[in-house]
């Protein structure tokens, strides 16, 4: 993802965050009918992804790696991206404090930081932000006319594992979010950057 090509270099590293600080959390495995295992073995990862979702690959230079969407909203997508980390980094703490990436991140997609965590699970960090950002209306959206979505939400993660800065993008509207969010949640924290 293009986030990623810029957080390569972008981000203040005068506000570390002590890994002291992050809670350890275990890792998420709750399957449900919403929800599927996906282990991509060539690249090394794995996830709960949303279950019926188009499945559609990336070479990483394309800006993602894989993309998972949803078969009635053109909105509602997770999408997972990857790029080298840069020398020495190896943490997403070493790129800076979760504030300071939040405050980037939103400032780039023109939209507001709603909400920052910071998590450790099997010896990885993770941050993880949710955004309110502007959509665009030229798509054609289901439901009606009368009442559109207003704004987009987007739950990003961001970490560091095998070298590599690892993102997991899961978006959707306002109106299809609440419905959507167990799922699009349970993509991000069952995400691991190893088999």
């Amino acid at each position: 993802m293009t986030t990623i090509a810029l957080a390569l270099g972008c981000f203040n590293t005068n506000s570390i965050v002590l890994a002291d600080d992050i809670p350890k959390v275990s890792l998420y495995t709750k399957r449900s009918a919403d929800t599927q295992s996906y282990a991509d073995i060539g690249r090394g990862f794995k996830l709960l992804r949303p279950f019926g979702f188009n499945e559609f690959e990336g070479s990483g230079t394309s800006g993602y790696l894989v993309k998972f969407a949803s078969l009635f909203d053109v909105d509602t997508n997770v999408v997972v991206g990857s790029a080298p980390a840069a020398a020495g980094k190896e943490s997403i703490t070493d790129f800076g404090s979760l504030e300071d990436i939040g405050a980037k991140l939103a400032k780039k997609r023109g939209g507001e930081l709603i909400t920052s965590s910071a998590r450790e699970t099997e010896g990885v960090v993770y941050y993880m932000f949710q955004f309110q950002t502007p959509l665009d209306l030229s798509l054609p959206r289901p439901g009606t006319k009368s009442n559109p979505p207003k704004y987009g939400v987007e739950l990003y993660q961001l970490c560091v594992g095998r070298g590599r800065l690892w993102s997991v993008s899961a978006t959707a509207t306002d109106k299809t979010f609440p419905k959507m969010e167990d799922t699009l949640r349970a993509a991000l924290l069952s995400f691991q950057p190893r088999l």
